[in-house]
């Protein structure tokens, strides 16, 4: 296979292609992430107003 000459232009296109798209997978990885932080923080809220609720009855 004969090796073809890449210029600076021809590598700055491959290299953007590369990164097409990264910004729109960090954003959907960044909305799982919160969802899913999001619905253990409310867990630990009910896990907490159980303890809450259990020690004022014993107080």
């Amino acid at each position: 296979m004969a090796k073809k000459n890449i210029t600076i232009d021809d590598l700055a296109v491959m290299v953007k292609k590369g990164f097409d798209g990264v910004d729109k997978k960090f954003e959907e990885t960044h909305k799982e992430m919160r969802d899913g932080f999001s619905a253990v923080n409310k867990r630990f809220d009910k896990i907490e107003n159980l303890v809450l609720a259990s020690h004022q009855k014993r107080i």
